[in-house]
């Protein structure tokens, strides 16, 4: 039995192995196969994790904390309530309340202990990140641990379900844009499995998240100024926090609706976004995940036309900006796979029913990348460049336990 997890800078999924079958992990308070990558620490000194994270943050918002996925590898631990906290230690924590609920389906069929775990990691990841998740898991519980490319994970779940779909020497483009990070990779259809073309590659700082920032910075910008003075305000922090759920829900309508409406506390005014604005104020980060793909083609040596399908994954993919802006890139209409949040945490756990398997499906090296130190710099057009970031949950930014120049990104 193995784990198959998607650690998403919001949300992770798990896939559970047993019996050579997959089953999605529920989260126990949502009900659905998404846990919020979020945490709370309880003046009792328990730690929340997930909805229960979520259901408790108005509380004592110095209490939770969420994104940490984007921290991994920083200087100086955070300060949740009186506990000083690394990044890794709470990715640790969420892989813990996964393998807690993994625990209780398999206990309930008679099964053994879950001690195998395939982690999906960005392909931009690094060496040192990669053995921190490393340890992350292992200090979960996890005694046999095994990485893979989220790209990848994209590429083998999409092949189990689709080998007879493609002709021989067919080349996909896997697009994957979720919540805090955009990777992408090439795969060629031979005989019964698939080809890596080259070495995967993405972004560490863009996703649905950035999206939520730039809405809110256009409520900032066109609301009335004194509805900016008292979203500004430190004691401002619960109706940051409501506008923050607004932006969010303002994403997800506009990926069925040509325009959305919500109004912003404390004085209600009326905030509209269409369909066409958000597209445009959205291109420049979608513009670079084109370039990498670029980048990524240019490796292979081959061009856009080769390319006989755009596989869409990750749930910022449902975004309708991102769909147009492929399809004029290869002139046909990308393909977004079922269930997009879901495909990476599957096709990770179809990797690890037999690891021996994978030259058989899918099949390429992947560079080892050269080891370097962290770096928090961001893309040029990324929302975070700017003095304060304006969705800050107390109106400044919430620095580290030391007061350095490190400061980490807090809000809701």
């Amino acid at each position: 039995m193995l784990l198959g997890v998607d650690f998403g800078t919001c949300n992770t999924s798990a896939a559970l192995v047993f019996d050579g079958k997959i089953r999605l992990l529920k989260e126990p308070l949502k009900h659905g196969y998404s846990f919020p990558s979020s945490v709370y620490l309880t003046e009792e000194g328990e730690m929340l994790v997930g909805q229960s994270a979520e259901y408790n943050r108005m509380q004592n918002v110095h209490r939770y904390r969420r994104e940490f996925k984007r921290d991994l590898g920083i200087k100086d631990p955070y300060l949740i309530g009186e506990r000083s906290i690394s990044p890794q230690e709470l990715v640790t924590e969420v892989l813990k309340k996964l393998k807690s609920e993994a625990a209780k389906i398999t206990t309930a069929l008679g099964k053994e202990e879950i001690t195998d775990a395939v982690i999906a990691v960005p392909a931009t990841y690094q060496q040192y990140k990669r053995n921190l998740i490393q340890k992350a898991v292992e200090a979960a519980g996890f005694s046999f641990v095994k990485l893979v490319e989220e790209p990848v994970a994209a590429a083998i779940y999409y092949a189990h379900h689709n080998i007879t779909q493609l002709q021989e020497e067919e080349i996909i483009l896997v697009y994957d844009l979720g919540g805090g990070t955009f990777d992408a990779t090439l795969i060629k259809k031979q005989g019964t499995g698939y080809q890596i073309l080259s070495t995967p590659m993405g972004l560490e700082d863009c996703g649905g998240t950035d999206f939520d920032r730039l809405i809110y910075e256009d409520i900032q910008n066109r609301c009335t100024k004194v509805l900016g003075q008292q979203l500004k305000e430190k004691s401002a922090w619960r109706n940051r926090a409501k506008v923050y759920e607004q932006c969010i829900q303002i994403k997800h309508q506009l990926s069925e609706a040509q325009e959305a409406t919500v109004h912003i506390p404390p004085t209600w005014e009326n905030y509209q976004l269409s369909r066409v604005s958000f597209s445009q104020m959205i291109a420049p980060l979608i513009n670079e995940t084109i370039a990498i793909c670029n980048q990524l083609i240019q490796a292979a040596g081959i061009d856009w036309k080769n390319i006989n399908q755009v596989l869409l994954v990750g749930g910022s993919c449902r975004i309708a900006g991102v769909r147009n802006s492929l399809e004029k890139k290869v002139r046909h209409p990308p393909l977004l796979v079922d269930d997009p949040e879901l495909a990476v945490c599957q096709g990770a756990a179809i990797y690890g029913i037999d690891l021996n398997s994978k030259p058989k499906s899918i099949q390429g090296e992947v560079k080892k990348q050269k080891e370097v130190k962290p770096n928090l710099k961001t893309s040029s057009n990324h929302p975070y460049n700017f003095s304060g970031d304006p969705f800050d949950a107390f109106g400044e930014k919430a620095v580290s336990q030391n007061n350095d120049s490190t400061s980490v990104d807090d809000w809701f």
